[in-house]
């Protein structure tokens, strides 16, 4: 039913691209989304219609997840993929924060007075950080000399 109304919905958007009317970005996603759809369609009809197919169609679906249109995803998978991506976001910024640190320690191993001061602001700087607090673009522009 939900592929359906797709269908219908990307139909009026295709009269309208061929009107000459300029489609928006949501109705050209929309419009990419449901070709695709279609064409997913296609192979999967294949289960359906030779007989005791459907009994391979788990093995199908492991060899090629993406085989199945938009509306048949679960939210299991969208929620496991988006967990996915916030865990590389957690690594890259756990990365990130370690090289400033080392840089940290780097300059407050220097001889001059300034650089050692302006490393224990970036200390500070990378604690409050870890603790979820508040950065000013003005902290962030005195201590950007250090990485250049």
């Amino acid at each position: 039913k939900l592929l359906l109304a797709e269908v219908r919905i990307a139909s009026r958007l295709v009269f309208k691209a061929l009107r000459g009317k300029e489609l928006s970005r949501r109705e050209r996603k929309q419009l990419v989304r449901t070709t695709n759809d279609i064409l997913r369609v296609i192979p999967f009809a294949m289960f359906v219609i030779i007989p005791f197919m459907e009994l391979l169609l788990p093995l199908a679906l492991k060899l090629f997840p993406n085989m199945l249109p938009s509306t048949f995803q679960d939210k299991l998978k969208a929620e496991e993929e988006a967990r996915k991506r916030v865990k590389a976001k957690l690594e890259i910024a756990k990365f990130l924060q370690d090289c400033v640190e080392e840089k940290a320690k780097k300059l407050k191993r220097s001889s001059t007075g300034q650089v050692q001061l302006q490393s224990q602001d970036l200390f500070r700087l990378v604690a409050k950080v870890r603790e979820g607090g508040d950065i000013s673009n003005k902290e962030l522009v005195s201590l950007a000399s250090l990485f250049s």
